[in-house]
């Protein structure tokens, strides 16, 4: 698995999607501290790595990389918006959200997976 470093979210969940498929307790990683870095080692074969889609198909080496789709509860990541909670949200903010509640989004598509 080639990833970044420990802290990352995509990162906990490949390691334990290997251990719980893989029956590795402890699989080979490779880190690093760049997107480019990650993607340009596994474009030339040097390891596999979990990445939203989105990330894949606007990188430079989209040409180089085979995409597989998994499992809804290893592919879907919770994420949430916050902020303080004794400050209003910006208007902003509320303006996203309610694009992104109001929004029919095709996760499985080039969008916000």
């Amino acid at each position: 698995m080639i990833l970044f470093r420990d802290g990352c979210a995509y990162r906990a969940r490949a390691l334990n999607w290997l251990r719980e498929y893989g029956g590795r307790p402890s699989p080979e990683v490779m880190e690093f501290g760049t997107l480019d870095g990650i993607l340009g080692c596994v474009a030339v074969g040097l390891g596999c790595t979990l990445i939203p889609r989105w990330i894949v198909h606007r990188s430079l080496y989209a040409e180089q990389l085979g995409v597989t789709k998994l499992p809804a509860r290893i592919a879907h990541v919770p994420t949430v918006m916050i902020h303080h909670r004794d400050m209003p949200a910006l208007a902003a903010l509320n303006t996203l959200r309610d694009s992104i509640v109001e929004c029919d989004v095709d996760i499985n598509g080039i969008g916000l997976d």
